[in-house]
């Protein structure tokens, strides 16, 4: 089965056996991304189509193509806007290119739109921990029907989350969406399925009306029609009618890469995905209906059938740590010292902090904090407009400034993941006993051991790329191969456990005193806004 991941990034794909889940070959391409003005993001559906269809050949070219079960997908959560009469892009831009026609999660441009949706406290809101974000669809919508009218208004104009557009690429049916998608950041829910009077209380109406984001609303995994068509599966070298599964968002996906496993001993509600890129996502799941203020959900079968989700997330991470670097005045010297040496540059600075032992680590960072809102707080604030802050700064530009500064943004990312692993077990809603890793930030062994140093918890990593295993499941699935999602993530997930030098009481009392720190800090940015508001 083919797994394919769209990233932030990069598209990903990689090829499975069935009955095990073992990785026979994998590549991925960059993608382009376009950033206009400040906190605009965009990119280009055919770009993306484009890379797809050259790695599924690459990984693929050995590979007698009757032996492949099934495909699926999963993607970052932006917005694709297509003419579903031409299947041609259509602009999202300012600048009127069509080929820029995907804005993408990271993407802030509708601040103002968000604003106005959560001060009508609308009861859709309740479902998203009381505050709907930038990051997710209806307030670009929102944008694009006030900015770019001739987009929004084109009676042929469909707008697909991005891993539906995969599906709809591969198949033709663009009527058809994933339960995933629309339920998480699209206001979709299993009570109102899509709430008319929440759409029209913005003008939004014409969206449902003239069927513009879809109404056969399915479970991931799911059979798409009759597969690949005739020209998906020639422009990606397979063949035709191949199963195309519904697919899932990138994070969800990789929650269903990893958390399948059965040697660690616990329950599927005891574990908490963290999938963690250029952002991060923190998704636990429940038989119970938990609501949990600014925390996405509770989402039905929007991970696992059957589960509730609730999703945290960190709107930069892996972001925030090369914004870290590259803004430091040694960065120049750091960069020139890994091309000279051919060394990844993270790699030079966690090689440099692995001789720091653990008391000289804690010296290091004693004085100076960092409160990671560089790009808003997404849970469990939900504040898009807060800041990031820094306390300690110097006028050094030595390695070991540098050091401090990067191991700083590092645990201060963490002090961000145990505030929300906090929220989600407050009276009890959520019990988490393990974090399930995935993501770039796993091959990252300073965050890793902070993670643990701050949080406490067993940790476990998958031992292939989660996002592409997840999707890979999906298309198994969708052959028929399985019988459920579940029993395909039983199946076909490898997870390994991490170990760390056990926590001394002094690195525990450590941590809890600059987790006072990095929550006063908020508290101050408040009090700040406050003054100058006045």
């Amino acid at each position: 089965s083919i797994g394919v991941d769209i990233g932030t990034g990069s598209v990903r794909a990689g090829l499975f056996k069935i009955e095990n889940g073992d990785l026979i070959n994998e590549a991925s391409r960059p993608i382009k991304t376009y950033k206009p003005e400040g906190d605009y993001f965009e990119q280009s559906s055919e770009n993306i189509w484009k890379m797809t269809c050259e790695i599924i050949q690459e990984i693929t070219k050995d590979i007698n193509k009757k032996d492949i079960a099934g495909i699926g997908f999963d993607a970052t959560c932006s917005l694709v806007a297509i003419n579903r009469r031409t299947n041609e892009p259509l602009t999202i831009s300012k600048s009127g290119n069509s080929n820029q026609n995907i804005i993408l999660w990271a993407d802030h441009r509708s601040i103002l739109q968000t604003h106005r949706i959560n001060t009508s406290n609308h009861s859709v809101l309740k479902y998203v921990g009381g505050t709907i974000s930038p990051e997710m669809e209806i307030p670009k919508l929102l944008w694009i029907k006030e900015n770019i009218p001739e987009t929004f208004k084109n009676p042929d104009s469909i707008f697909l989350d991005l891993a539906d557009f995969m599906t709809y690429k591969c198949t033709g049916d663009y009527e058809t969406r994933s339960v995933c998608t629309v339920t998480c950041k699209w206001t979709y829910n299993h009570v109102d399925g899509w709430n008319k009077n929440f759409f029209e209380a913005f003008g939004l109406e014409s969206l449902l009306d003239q069927n513009k984001i879809g109404k056969n609303i399915q479970p991931m995994g799911s059979p798409i029609g009759n597969g690949l068509s005739a020209k998906s599966a020639q422009e990606l070298g397979l063949m035709v009618n191949t199963p195309v599964a519904v697919s899932a968002i990138d994070a969800h996906a990789g929650g269903l890469g990893m958390i399948g496993e059965n040697k660690s001993g616990l329950k599927l509600h005891e574990k908490l995905s963290l999938i963690g890129g250029t952002s991060a996502c923190h998704m636990a799941i429940s038989k119970n209906e938990n609501f949990v203020k600014g925390i996405w959900g509770p989402f039905y079968s929007a991970m696992v059938p059957g589960y509730f989700l609730n999703e945290g997330g960190q709107s930069v991470v892996g972001m925030l740590l090369e914004h870290t670097l590259s803004s430091h005045p040694y960065y120049v010297k750091l960069k020139q010292e890994a091309h000279d040496i051919q060394y990844n540059e993270i790699d030079i600075i966690n090689n440099a902090l692995a001789k720091y032992n653990s008391d000289n680590k804690i010296a290091l960072t004693k004085d100076i904090h960092i409160l990671d809102y560089h790009h808003g707080n997404r849970s469990p604030l939900a504040d898009p407009t807060l800041k990031g802050m820094i306390c300690g700064l110097t006028v050094q530009s030595t390695l070991d400034d540098l050091l401090r500064h990067y191991l700083a943004t590092i645990q201060s990312i963490c002090y961000g993941t145990k505030f929300i692993i906090e929220k989600l077990c407050e009276d009890k809603k959520h019990d988490i006993k393990a974090i399930f890793v995935c993501g770039g930030l796993t091959n990252n062994k300073q965050f890793m051991t902070e993670l643990y140093n701050i949080t406490g918890l067993t940790i476990f990593k998958p031992v292939h790329n989660s996002m592409i295993v997840g999707s890979s499941m999906l298309g198994a699935v969708a052959s028929g191969k399985f019988d459920s999602v579940e029993e395909a993530m039983n199946s076909m997930t490898k997870i390994s456990k991490l170990e760390f030098p056990k926590r001394n009481e002094k690195i525990i009392k450590f941590h809890e005193k600059k987790y006072r720190v990095y929550k006063l800090m908020y508290d101050h940015q408040i009090q700040y806004k406050k003054i100058m508001n006045t």
